[in-house]
């Protein structure tokens, strides 16, 4: 039972106590359900359904769908998103990952239930035949592709651990590997009659493949096959950050490991004749990441000649230990205080520090900087993030900077603003 909404709202440590409270009991296996009350009534929330078996998968997943938007959608201009995934196959639900910026642990849970080789082969089959197909299917994965076949006998049996991440600070010893698996079905789609190219697109867990013993040596083989039959130029990875401590709070493995798997990665396309790269994705003003944090990464990528195309500003979403920090300050799991950047500006500037190259963030970078008393790295020296230069060229408060650039709403003084031209009316307070 959890604490009333009146009893959560009083307090934000509350709100991470009940959070915590809700978030152990999403299981299928060891779940009880939750209960709060409010007044006369009671919510209750119901454990997960049980996990289903290759043969339930299967038989989900083999029934006649059409693969396309419903028809009213037609009307609203169609579903830009389908266009990305309609020659898509998902291979398995769930994700070991237990990221604590993302809600799939909490939407499909950490057990994988993977369907069999036989019915990926035979959706693949079926996607030849669709009129829109020109021979490539955009991905072969699920939340985490390479997280296919993958078995935990303690899973199955009593549920996920509640003490331990499946991949942190290593894989689990209890953790089964199924690369064998996984290369065999994807060796089968690729050689479905109309089927050119079988893409990985849903991303992968660098760390688990890098982890020799756990892999029984299968890692390498894993990689030299998606550098060779399932990269379209480009493979999406996720390091995040570079700091261990805000790395901590994600639940998310060291950047030593993204390295070596960068390392074996180009290696591994060098030898099939391809250049490839890494597309790593990072985030900025996540709960943990101080300012200094991020000026870390931002040295981090000029030292290592590197201008990341796509970053991610961390936006609180339902259901995940990180918006739980976000909002109360605490740490449900452990109820220490985090330290979160909530302000548009300070998250501005974070997202900015690792855009430092881009002349409309220069401003931005300078006033981070000096406000950070590291003045050092503003100048013409080699480790310098950007040139002398007038901070107030950007100003973070105001709406009317270039289109594109940016984000946040306008503030209210400038536009949208009700009470443009006219005193708000209402009783004037007395000074205390």
């Amino acid at each position: 039972q959890t604490d009333t909404p009146t009893q959560v709202a009083e307090y934000r440590k509350n709100y991470a106590i009940a959070f915590k409270r809700i978030f152990d009991q999403q299981d299928p296996v060891r779940g009880r359900p939750v209960v709060q009350r409010t007044g006369k009534l009671s919510v209750i929330q119901l454990p997960p359904a049980r996990l289903q078996s290759e043969e339930e998968l299967d038989r989900w997943y083999d029934l006649p769908y059409t693969r396309l938007p419903h028809p009213d959608y037609e009307k609203q201009g169609g579903v830009p998103a389908w266009l990305t995934t309609q020659h898509s196959i998902i291979t398995h639900r769930g994700c070991m990952g237990s990221c604590t910026f993302c809600a799939i642990w909490m939407h499909q849970g950490r057990t994988i239930q993977s369907r069999s080789p036989e019915s990926i082969v035979k959706e693949a089959e079926s996607i030849t035949g669709m009129p829109s197909f020109k021979g490539y299917i955009s991905d072969v994965g699920g939340p985490t592709a390479n997280m296919y076949g993958n078995y935990c006998s303690v899973q199955q049996n009593l549920g996920a651990c509640k003490n331990r991440d499946c991949l942190l600070p290593d894989p689990c010893p209890a953790l089964r590997q199924h690369i064998d698996k996984q290369l065999d079905m994807l060796k089968r789609v690729r050689a479905v009659p109309g089927v050119k190219k079988a893409f990985i697109a849903s991303g992968i867990r660098h760390d688990m493949l890098i982890d020799d013993k756990n892999t029984k040596g299968l890692g390498d083989a894993y990689i030299e096959n998606l550098a060779a039959h399932h990269t379209s130029g480009h493979l999406k990875v996720a390091p995040e950050h570079l700091s261990d401590d805000v790395l901590a709070k994600m639940r998310k493995p060291g950047l030593h490991k993204y390295e070596e798997f960068k390392k074996r990665f180009i290696e591994a396309s060098k030898k099939v004749g391809k250049e490839q790269y890494l597309v790593a994705y990072f985030v900025s003003s996540h709960p943990g990441c101080t300012m200094d944090e991020q000026i870390r990464l931002a040295e981090y990528f000029k030292k290592n000649n590197w201008s990341p195309e796509q970053v991610q500003d961390f936006i609180p979403t339902p259901m995940t230990p990180a918006t739980a920090m976000f909002y109360s300050g605490f740490d449900p799991e452990t109820l220490d205080f985090v330290y979160t950047p909530t302000t548009m500006r300070e998250k501005r500037r974070q997202r900015a520090l690792m855009q430092f190259d881009r002349p409309e963030f220069h401003g931005r970078v300078r006033k981070a900087l000096r406000e950070a008393g590291r003045k050092d790295l503003i100048g013409n020296s080699k480790e310098a993030l950007v040139k002398p230069g007038n901070e107030e060229d950007w100003d973070d408060d105001n709406p009317a900077r270039p289109a594109g650039i940016g984000s946040g709403p306008a503030t209210l003084k400038k536009r949208n603003n009700p009470y443009r031209g006219k005193k708000p009316q209402g009783k004037k307070r007395r000074r205390r």
